[in-house]
């Protein structure tokens, strides 16, 4: 395949919100990616999602690239302690070239 699993990071989510899953946590998966395999692996990512999550609101967002912009920092550092409206998400996640 034209991909390797380097490592994940788990992340502590807001705890108080109504929607959370279970855990209250996201992972975020690290990946090399040849060029030109990148939705091959998003779709394999997707497929396995669907068939092994335990909620019927699991989502992804994918960002390309190495770094991480100091806007998404802020944005991460901030739904870590509060709610955020699913808008501003979308948002940002817009300005910033996150597929959601």
């Amino acid at each position: 395949m034209g991909f390797e699993y380097l490592d994940h990071v788990t992340v502590q989510l807001y705890p108080h919100n109504p929607n959370k899953t279970q855990n209250c946590v996201a992972i975020a998966l690290i990946f090399a990616v040849k060029l030109g395999e990148k939705d091959v692996l998003i779709q394999k990512t997707c497929e396995l999602l669907k068939k092994y999550t335990l909620s019927d609101k699991t989502s992804i967002a994918i960002l390309e690239g190495i770094g991480i912009p100091l806007k998404l920092r802020s944005y991460a550092e901030s739904a870590k302690k509060s709610m955020i409206k699913l808008e501003k998400e979308q948002k940002i996640a817009n300005e910033l070239g996150v597929q959601l």
